[in-house]
C-alpha cells in the first residue's frame, strides 16, 4: 500500500480545500517517490502551474511554472496518447509566457495530436489556442467551435465545451442556449445543470432559474465530484467545487435582491474555501 502523500489524491484532496502550499508540497513528494508514474507527474504539472498563476510574477511563480512544464512534458513522454496529459502540456504551452517555457507553435502541433486521439478534446484546444493568436484567428477558432457543435449535436463534451468557449469568449448567452439543450435532454444531467447555471449568472439571466438548478447541484455535488475520475483544479477547463456553486448561488440572489440569502451563501461559500477572493469581495460589498 501507498504510503500517505505519495499518492496524489491526498495532495487533489488538499488543494481543493484551498490549501495550495501544502498540496504542492505533497504532490513534489509523491513526483520524487514516484518518477515513473505519469498520473503523478501530470499532477504535478496541474498543481505546480495553478500555483505559479496564483504567486504571480515573482522566483516562486517562475519555478513553478518551470516545474510544471517538465511534469507536463514527462507524463506525455510516459504515456504519448493519453488525452489528459497531452491537453495539459498542450494547455501550458499556449497560456504560459515564453520566459517559463510557453510556445505557441509547440501548443498547436500538440492540439493537433490531440485531435488524432481524441477529435472533440483536441478541437476545443486547438480552438481557445486560435483565439488566444490575436483578432485574425478569432474567426478561425470560431469556426472550429461551430463544427464540433454541428459534427457531434448528441455529444456531452463537445456541446459542454462549446457552450464553455463562447462563455470563455464573452458570449454566455450562446453557452447557456447549448446548455439548456443538454439539461432538457437530460434533467438528472448535473454536470449540465451546474453549466446552464454558472451561464445564467454570467450573463445575469433568469435568477431563480439558476437558483433552482444550482440547489438541485449542490443536493447532487457527490455526482459532479466524481465526474471523470480525479477532480480538475480551478483555472483549466471545466471545473466544479462547492464553495464555487455556492458563490454562483449567492450571486443568483443577490440577482434577485435577496441580500440576506446572498450573505449565508458566500459565508457558506468562504467556510469551504477560506481564500476564495471572489466570495470574499462580494461578502465585503454586501457588508
Amino acid at each position: 500500500m501507498r504510503a500517505r502523500g505519495q499518492d496524489p489524491a491526498a495532495a487533489l484532496a488538499v488543494a481543493r480545500r484551498g490549501q495550495l502550499d501544502s498540496a504542492y508540497f505533497l504532490i513534489r513528494r509523491a513526483a520524487v517517490r514516484q518518477p515513473d508514474s505519469a498520473a503523478v507527474q501530470f499532477w504535478l504539472g496541474e498543481i505546480a502551474a495553478f500555483k505559479a498563476r496564483t504567486s504571480g510574477v515573482s522566483i516562486a511563480g517562475f519555478t513553478a511554472a518551470r516545474r510544471s512544464k517538465v511534469a507536463f512534458a514527462r507524463a506525455v513522454a510516459l504515456e504519448p496518447d493519453n488525452p489528459d496529459y497531452l491537453q495539459g502540456l498542450a494547455e501550458f504551452l499556449a497560456q504560459a509566457p515564453g520566459i517559463v517555457g510557453g510556445d505557441r507553435d509547440s501548443a498547436v502541433r500538440l492540439a493537433e495530436r490531440l485531435r488524432r486521439v481524441d477529435a472533440v478534446r483536441g478541437a476545443l484546444v486547438l480552438a481557445d489556442i486560435r483565439r488566444r493568436g490575436g483578432s485574425r484567428e478569432h474567426a478561425a477558432a470560431d469556426s472550429l467551435v461551430y463544427a464540433l457543435m454541428v459534427a457531434y449535436p448528441e455529444d456531452r463534451i463537445a456541446q459542454g465545451g462549446a457552450a464553455n468557449y463562447w462563455a470563455r469568449t464573452g458570449r454566455p448567452d450562446r453557452g447557456a442556449a447549448l446548455y439548456a439543450k443538454l439539461v432538457e435532454r437530460d434533467s438528472t444531467d448535473v454536470p449540465a445543470r451546474y453549466g446552464f447555471a454558472r451561464m445564467l449568472v454570467a450573463a445575469r439571466r433568469q435568477p431563480r432559474l439558476a437558483q433552482q438548478h444550482l440547489q438541485y447541484v449542490l443536493a447532487h455535488a457527490a455526482a459532479l465530484s466524481s465526474e471523470g475520475g480525479a477532480p480538475s483544479l480551478p483555472g483549466r477547463g471545466y471545473y466544479f467545487s462547492p464553495a464555487g456553486a455556492w458563490w454562483r448561488l449567492g450571486q443568483a440572489y443577490r440577482q434577485l435582491g435577496l441580500g440576506d440569502s446572498a450573505r449565508i451563501c458566500y459565508r457558506r461559500a468562504l467556510a469551504l474555501s477560506p481564500g476564495m477572493r471572489q466570495a470574499r469581495m462580494s461578502l465585503d460589498s454586501l457588508e
